[in-house]
């Protein structure tokens, strides 16, 4: 009795967390509407990730410039077999400063006319400009408020990234995808809440992260 008592409390422990990596959490205060904030920088921030319902859940988890989530994330699966600046402009997957156009953004596809994804040098507006301080939400979910120059704020959550069909390291990292590719490689705000850093760095494509929208 005891055995099987373990191990229902251990599929139940299992079953929440994977709910929580794919942004599936349910709450009676939720909403699928997405606000935004002006944190006095360039752009405007959404309240909550893609595919979120409210500021504590991860969302969806995307490989860069593809606009759907999917089970695997890997070479194997990833939508570009050549990830180089030139090619994917002749492609037309980006523009000539090297960001994503509207068709292979995730924000953009998923919320709509007005939102994309941010570009490397408006996620380093927000590391450079913006006071970063460990929070705890509610819900136990361990992440970052931003803090902007007028005082407004929004709240990044640790997701982790999803790695093959493994969502890893949530609750510890943090792995946001920029629109902005640089060589062969794309650019993503990564920030780790027991080393206490925040910065944007190059990452393979094929990686799941999430994404956190703007607007003018």
């Amino acid at each position: 009795m005891v055995m099987k008592a373990i191990k229902y409390l251990a599929t139940a422990f299992c079953s929440l967390i994977l709910a929580s990596c794919a942004g599936k959490t349910e709450s009676s205060a939720a909403s699928s509407e997405t606000g935004v904030v002006d944190l006095g920088l360039s752009v405007k921030w959404a309240t909550m990730n893609v595919g979120a319902t409210r500021p504590d859940e991860y969302g969806l988890y995307f490989a860069w410039g593809e606009v759907a989530s999917k089970s695997s994330y890997s070479e194997g699966t990833y939508n570009f077999e050549d990830v180089d600046r030139d090619k994917l402009q002749n492609a037309g997957v980006i523009d000539g400063d090297g960001c994503l156009l509207s068709a292979y953004d995730a924000a953009h596809s998923v919320m709509g006319d007005g939102w994309r994804m941010p570009t490397a040098a408006e996620f380093e507006e927000l590391v450079d400009k913006c006071s970063w301080e460990v929070e705890q939400y509610p819900s136990d979910v361990r992440g970052y408020k931003i803090t902007g120059p007028n005082g407004n704020w929004i709240f990044l959550p640790t997701g982790g990234e999803m790695s093959e069909d493994e969502c890893i390291n949530f609750g510890f990292y943090g792995n946001y995808w920029t629109s902005t590719v640089e060589g062969l490689y794309a650019k993503a705000l990564r920030y780790s809440i027991p080393d206490d850093y925040h910065d944007i760095q190059r990452y393979s494509c094929e990686a799941g992260f999430n994404v956190r929208a703007v607007k003018k």
